[in-house]
């Protein structure tokens, strides 16, 4: 009975540890929900936004008068007429300035200003993609290096395994030292590797910390796209209109606040035609002022400026369309290669072990020898690496078609569904 009470007790402890580990696992989108808020670079581009639209309400500000308190006190003066002459002592008064015609000037500024607005809202959500990719990019490195050091570790224990049992044999056999030593010498090389890989994951695991704020571990770590495939992600997430997307109508928004700023500069160089009113205890006027700068050179080179700017603006728009077009379809092919691919290996690892199985077997009785059984041993390794290396590849392949389509918040808000 006592004995029966134990084993119910440590499978219950069995039961709670295994339910602690997976509560610690973190997800890759609540990381980077947890992680998007903080993140400098966001709330940078944000502050950048909430400028742009202050700056709005400045453009705006210009259809409005200009009211202004002034005090003079006169301490020479010569005129022709002595009634033109300003009395003595400090005298008080208000101007008053409102522009009445500028040839579209305000209004091409306001439209500038609004198309600012609209280029920093972008950057904003751009912000957003650009840190959720790059936490994205470090968790997968640390996933990639995991299982890269699952396959070593797995290798590892099969090199122990004919290391300790050629000891065995050594001790009655000396004859086959020499393959022991081989043995010795293919197990220090797998260590090396194991090392290096070591290296490099934890290298990434410190970089997301930092990015995080968070103390991350090695077994928090999960396959965030475990419940997908390629042809789930284009279905769910493919933009037709890439007009739609983010990165282009940055672009877009950019060469509209130059060709906005092209007529703020245009009107600039013509007369413009303000109401002035001035007003002190003594006196008042009311009067129109019509100022031109008939020659400024310096207003004429800035408007040339501003139309090649315009100019390579507009080129801007093209490339970046470009660009969207040929790295969403890259990484969908990429995806769907890569998911093909890792099931071709799979399938081959299973053959391969088998063939180990028999290998191991033959060796026993001296129908293989040491070298065809190590040969086989790495030939597993390999594959197993392979296979790997495409599944991650088939993550990275993933996460570039989200970052390119501008889809990481879709994703990151959506739900896991199973397979």
């Amino acid at each position: 009975m006592k004995s029966l009470i134990n084993s119910i007790l440590a499978l219950f402890l069995v039961k709670m540890l295994s339910l602690s580990a997976v509560a610690d696992v973190i997800e890759l989108k609540n990381l980077l929900k947890d992680s998007l808020d903080n993140a400098p670079e966001v709330q940078e581009a944000y502050a950048n936004y909430q400028a742009a639209q202050s700056n709005v309400s400045a453009a705006e500000a210009g259809h409005y008068p200009v009211v202004s308190l002034m005090g003079t006190q006169p301490l020479a003066q010569q005129h022709k007429y002595e009634s033109n002459a300003m009395e003595s002592g400090f005298h008080l008064g208000t101007k008053a300035t409102m522009n009445i015609y500028a040839w579209g000037g305000i209004e091409a500024g306001v439209d500038r200003e609004q198309s600012k607005q609209s280029y920093y809202e972008n950057q904003y959500i751009l912000s957003q993609e650009d840190i959720s990719v790059r936490i994205s990019q470090l968790y997968l490195q640390v996933l990639r290096h995991k299982e890269t050091l699952d396959v070593i570790d797995e290798n590892l224990v099969r090199h122990h395994q004919i290391e300790k049992q050629l000891t065995s044999i050594v001790q009655h056999d000396s004859g086959r030292m020499s393959e022991l030593t081989q043995v010795k010498a293919r197990t220090l090389k797998v260590e090396m590797s194991r090392a290096e890989t070591e290296r490099n994951l934890n290298l990434a695991l410190s970089q997301l910390s930092i990015l995080t704020q968070r103390q991350l571990t090695v077994d928090q770590f999960v396959d965030p796209f475990r419940a997908t495939t390629s042809g789930a992600i284009l279905a769910k997430f493919q933009e037709d209109n890439l007009e739609n997307n983010p990165s282009y109508k940055a672009q877009v928004a950019d060469a509209q606040s130059l060709d906005a700023e092209v007529k703020v500069a245009s009107a600039m160089r013509k007369p413009a035609l303000n109401l002035e009113v001035n007003a002190t205890p003594d006196n008042s006027e009311v009067f129109l002022r019509v100022s031109w700068n008939i020659f400024d050179q310096a207003s004429y080179y800035s408007q040339a400026q501003k139309e090649y700017a315009l100019s390579a603006a507009n080129e801007r728009i093209k490339k970046t369309f470009r660009e969207i077009k040929e790295m969403s379809q890259s990484a969908a092919i990429n995806m769907a290669q890569s998911e093909k691919q890792g099931n071709i290996a799979k399938a081959y690892i299973a053959e391969q072990k088998v063939v180990i199985s028999n290998y191991e077997k033959q060796f026993t009785i001296n129908r293989r020898t040491l070298i065809d059984l190590l040969d086989a041993y790495n030939e597993l390794a390999s594959i197993q690496t392979s296979a790997v290396i495409l599944q991650n590849d088939f993550r990275d392949a993933t996460l570039n078609y989200l970052s390119v389509q501008a889809k990481m918040s879709a994703w990151m808000n959506q739900e896991l569904a199973s397979r």
